[in-house]
């Protein structure tokens, strides 16, 4: 079984460098411009979202932007930075390099869910980015100010992010 691909530091750099420099609350036409900048191809242009082929050396080498409400700021950004795989070690261990990478680059991570394998690191211009492995790919999840702030309210709150919403256990 060929190893594990996932994208190098290397790689991963000047990602993060567009991210961090990127305003919150971003818009679309900004987001356009940083896929043009990392030499993204657009995809796909949607009222709600845009999907990207980023070139990067995973299969698939996508990501996708989500542009909730009129469609005009963007509230997250997903790409992928392993390959699709059902090797849950090779997940493992490419979620653990990554998170090294990151840290490398951005210093210590502000939050670490290991029960959800998930660490993040908040950015100075409001937004957040996470490395997360997910079940069949280990993503970079770069969340705008608005649903960021949910997120860190929610890890103040102690709230479970893996509750189930509208449920008897979810606390209202």
């Amino acid at each position: 079984m060929p190893e594990l691909r996932h994208v190098a530091a290397g790689d991963l750099a000047p990602i993060l460098t567009a991210f961090r420099a990127l305003p919150w609350p971003c818009d679309r036409a900004q987001l356009l411009a940083l896929a043009e900048q990392l030499g993204w191809q657009v995809v796909l242009d949607r009222r709600k979202g845009i999907d990207v082929e980023t070139g990067l050396p995973v299969t698939p080498d996508r990501g996708n932007a989500l542009l909730p409400g009129d469609g005009s700021a963007v509230g997250q950004v997903q790409l992928y930075l392993t390959d699709r795989t059902d090797e849950g070690a090779g997940l493992d261990a490419a979620y653990g390099a990554l998170v090294a990478d990151v840290t490398g680059q951005l210093g210590e991570p502000t939050a670490v869910q290991p029960a959800r394998a998930r660490t993040s690191w908040d950015l100075a211009t409001g937004g957040r980015l996470s490395v997360a492995r997910l079940e069949k790919v280990v993503i970079l999840d770069v969340l705008g100010r608005d649903y960021a702030d949910i997120e860190r309210a929610e890890s103040a709150q102690a709230i479970d992010p893996d509750r189930v919403v509208a449920t008897e256990a979810d606390p209202v």
